[in-house]
């Protein structure tokens, strides 16, 4: 696998931050799998911090906006904070960042869920 993740509590706040690579089929589905217990939650809040996230591509982003789904559907909400580089120029050109909130750091996301 390209990626790896944490799964970080702050107050009722899940912050995922994930490592590496996302860039195949396999790495989301892992993903899908692992997190799903918390993206499902009801009311849950959650941030992806992709502050060492290297690189992502089309299934990055399936990946992301799959995410942001489900946590609405379940009466929560998800943001992004420190995108860099590469991807964050991935979620500009493909307007992910219109749909889905992306901070700077990770202060200013816990603020925007609380």
């Amino acid at each position: 696998m390209n990626i790896s993740f944490t799964v970080d509590q702050h107050k009722e706040i899940q912050v995922i931050s994930l490592k590496g690579k996302l860039l195949h089929d396999a790495d989301m589905a892992m993903l899908q799998s692992e997190l799903s217990g918390v993206l499902e939650q009801k009311d849950q809040q959650v941030i992806y911090n992709l502050e060492h996230l290297e690189q992502m591509n089309s299934s990055g982003l399936n990946f992301i906006i799959r995410s942001l789904t489900k946590t609405r559907i379940n009466g929560g909400d998800l943001c992004i904070c420190q995108a860099q580089g590469n991807v964050a120029t991935l979620l500009t050109i493909s307007k992910v960042n219109e749909v889905i909130t992306v901070y700077g750091n990770l202060q200013e996301a816990i603020h925007h869920l609380n």
